[in-house]
C-alpha cells in the first residue's frame, strides 16, 4: 500500500485530511511542473487512485499560495513525523512514497535534509519493532550519503550538514546544562542510526574507506562548532 493510499484511506481522522490537502496543493500549484504534476497523477493511478478522488480533495486548492496552517517549524517537523509513521509502518519506503513526502515537505517549508533529520529521528525502535524503521532509513540515505555515487569530501560535508540540522532540532532551554544532555543525545542518535545502517557500512567498505571512523569524525566537529556557537 503506499503513501497516497494510506492517507486517503484515512479520511476521517483530521491529521490525515491535513495530508490529502497537502498533496492536493502539491498537485495542483503552479510551481510544481507539468512533468512533476504528470508523475504525481501517474503514481495515483498506479496506487488505484483516480482523478475522481484527486479532484474531490482538489477542490478549493486551485492555487499554490494558502497559507498552511502550522505556526511553528517545531509543528510542521512533527507533523512530518506523523507522515514518515504511515509511509513507513510496512518497513519500506518506494521511490513513489519518498517523492511525494518530499513534495508535501517543501510545502511545509522543510528541506531535504531536514527531512533525512527528521527521518533519523523517527526511524527508531520506539515508533517501529525490529528493523522495521532502519529499512525504511535506507530508503532516503542514498541521495545524501552515497559511498559510489559522491565524492568523499561531498559526502562528508552533508553527514556534517545533517548532525547540524539534527543539533539545531533540539530545543533551547535555560538550562545549559540540561541543553547539553539534550544535544549530546541527538547526536549519539544520529551516530547510532547511521552506524547500523549496515548497506552504508558494507559499500564505504567496498570503497576502502571506515565509514564509523568518518562518522565519529563529522560527530565531533558537529560538537565543536555547537560548544563555539
Amino acid at each position: 500500500m503506499g503513501l497516497l493510499t494510506k492517507l486517503f484511506d484515512n479520511a476521517s481522522d483530521t491529521e490525515f485530511k491535513l495530508a490529502q490537502d497537502l498533496v492536493a496543493i502539491a498537485i495542483a500549484d503552479g510551481d510544481i511542473s507539468e512533468d512533476e504534476r504528470s508523475m504525481i497523477r501517474r503514481i495515483c493511478m498506479e496506487e488505484g487512485i483516480g482523478d475522481d478522488m484527486l479532484n474531490r480533495y482538489m477542490e478549493g486548492h486551485e492555487g499554490g499560495d494558502e497559507p498552511l496552517p502550522f505556526a511553528s517549524n517545531r509543528d510542521r517537523v512533527n507533523y512530518l513525523k506523523q507522515l514518515i509513521r504511515v509511509m513507513a509502518v510496512d518497513g519500506y519506503s518506494s521511490h513513489m512514497e519518498i517523492y511525494l513526502l518530499e513534495i508535501v515537505a517543501a510545502r511545509l517549508g522543510l528541506s531535504y535534509m531536514e527531512v533525512l533529520a527528521t527521518v533519523l529521528t523517527t526511524a527508531t525502535r520506539a515508533n517501529f519493532p525490529g528493523d522495521i524503521g532502519g529499512r525504511a532509513l535506507n530508503s532516503f540515505i542514498h541521495n545524501v550519503v552515497d559511498p559510489k555515487g559522491k565524492s568523499l569530501v561531498n559526502n562528508r560535508q552533508n553527514i556534517g550538514v545533517l548532525f547540524d540540522i539534527m543539533a539545531e532540532s533540539v530545543p533551547v532551554s535555560d538550562d545549559v546544562e540540561h541543553d547539553k544532555e539534550a544535544f549530546l543525545l541527538a547526536m549519539n542518535h544520529a551516530t547510532q542510526m547511521l552506524v547500523e545502517n549496515t548497506i552504508l557500512n558494507d559499500e564505504f567498505r567496498m570503497m576502502g574507506i571506515d565509514f564509523e571512523t568518518v562518522l565519529m569524525y563529522e560527530r565531533e566537529e558537529a560538537i565543536r562548532r555547537w560548544v563555539h556557537r
